[in-house]
């Protein structure tokens, strides 16, 4: 058995026939997109049909992309249209797609890895979880999950003060210090102590590369103080994976809103933040922690 892809594949109209004969209606649906050459158009560009194969036979497909049928939202990527034929059901054989999934995820720097389905119990199988309900494109609700994926770059929350020293260094670099205040070392040292917000970064290549520092106004409000990034690193997911790590820790310690101002707009927007005011010119964003359980 071996996982190819489809759109890289020797034999692609062979391929396109096996998919066809799915039992399934989105299987079905994605046999159509891939004959209309129109798949990209509804998950994104370099979408991938990763197909699990045995000789001639196909057993298990599945799509790796930048969208699903959950959308708009910022959550990326998405493995979808996830289908084994019935008679080779009971294998596990679905875990060699996750295996490619997750290799593919890695080579992007991708902290996670995100599923839309109705099924209760089958993804948990392969180490998912539950992330919330959310909406599908027909306004149907559906039930998200998030695969995380090990990567080269390790992602923490500040534990020492030494930690504390060169995370501030690293910022002060970047963004330098306008507001000694509230954004001074003596202020951060403070947050850190008193444990209530995410302070985190992200190391890469034995260096600190990125960090998201937050502070509390209130008990359910945090503003992010500090977002870097290493020129070097910039562009490859790191900042992004860092952000919705921050927000998992922010949810966990009970906040129920992150406030940020920023200039970078397409960038957080991405993320998932939404524009409420500006200030002198300045966008203040804003993104509800949504904490629903299954």
């Amino acid at each position: 058995m071996q996982v190819i892809e489809y759109f890289s594949c020797d034999r692609p109209e062979h391929w396109l026939c096996q998919i066809e004969k799915s039992d399934w209606g989105a299987g079905k649906y994605l046999h159509e997109l891939l004959r209309k050459n129109k798949l990209s158009e509804i998950v994104g560009e370099h979408s991938k049909v990763l197909m699990l194969t045995n000789g001639d036979e196909l057993i298990s497909f599945c799509t790796y992309s930048e969208k699903d049928d959950i959308q708009p939202t910022a959550l990326t990527p998405w493995m979808g249209f996830v289908y084994t034929f019935p008679q080779y059901r009971g294998h596990h054989y679905v875990g060699k797609l996750f295996q490619k999934v997750e290799e593919l995820a890695k080579a992007e720097n991708l902290h996670d890895i995100f599923i839309s389905t109705n099924h209760t119990g089958l993804y948990e199988k392969y180490g998912c979880e539950f992330y919330q309900m959310m909406n599908d494109i027909h306004g149907e609700a559906s039930r998200v999950y998030r695969k995380h994926v090990e990567s080269s770059v390790n992602m923490k929350e500040i534990e020492t003060e030494q930690e504390l020293r060169d995370v501030l260094e690293m910022c002060y670099g970047i963004l330098g210090t306008e507001n000694d205040e509230l954004y001074g070392y003596d202020a951060w040292h403070k947050r850190f102590t008193d444990g209530l917000q995410p302070l985190v970064f992200a190391m890469k290549d034995g260096k600190i590369v990125s960090a998201v520092l937050g502070r509390a106004e209130n008990q359910e409000s945090l503003v992010i103080g500090f977002t870097a990034c290493h020129e070097d690193y910039r562009r490859q997911g790191i900042t992004k994976n860092l952000l919705y790590y921050f927000e998992d820790l922010a949810r966990d310690k009970g906040f129920k809103y992150i406030t940020l101002g920023s200039k970078e707009d397409e960038f957080y927007e991405k993320c998932g933040y939404k524009v409420i005011f500006q200030v002198h010119g300045q966008n203040i964003f804003q993104k509800v922690l949504c904490s629903d359980k299954p």
